[in-house]
């Protein structure tokens, strides 16, 4: 884990849930380190979010993980996620390569990308580092958007459509 540390000097092994308010001012207390950032729902956690979290970590000094809310990911994908934010939270904060986890309510994570300015945006190996929503932000604010992860061997949609209803909550 990361040399950072919260606003009242406690040292993490793994990661601690915060506010994006909390995140921005942790990543103002070390302007000079390589922060990097990666989102997403992390909706059925499996084996292809882990290996981009573990990926995206070694890119940098510490890991600033955005997870969509709930509203967020209904406004996103048409549909609630199967587990609660407070649950994608602490799994993600249980990780050891992850820093800091914060919620994000917006569409997209852009305006959390200009508020934390990270050196780093990690996306997934087979997510596109071109024409994707924040990538105007990360042009104008020389972001390095770098691919993370090992191609797509799982996927929370293809999961939730082959599990059966009575499977999970």
């Amino acid at each position: 884990s990361a040399a950072i540390q919260c606003r009242d000097g406690r040292r993490w092994a793994m990661g601690i849930t915060v506010t994006r308010e909390e995140a921005v001012w942790l990543r103002k207390q070390h302007p000079s380190g390589r922060i990097v950032a990666a989102c997403g729902c992390f909706d059925i956690f499996h084996i292809g979010h882990l290996e981009y979290l573990e990926a995206a970590a070694r890119l940098g000094d510490a890991l600033f993980v955005g997870v969509n809310t709930d509203s967020s990911v209904y406004r996103n994908k048409g549909r609630f996620p199967y587990f609660h934010l407070r649950d994608r939270l602490r799994l993600l904060a249980a990780l050891e390569c992850v820093d800091y986890v914060f919620p994000f309510f917006e569409k997209s994570f852009a305006l959390a990308l200009f508020q934390l300015r990270p050196s780093v945006l990690a996306r997934g190996a087979d997510a596109s580092v071109k024409g994707f929503p924040e990538e105007n932000v990360c042009l104008s604010l020389k972001i390095e958007v770098i691919q993370a992860g090992t191609k797509k061997r799982a996927s929370s949609t293809q999961l939730r459509t082959t599990l059966e209803p009575d499977v999970l909550p």
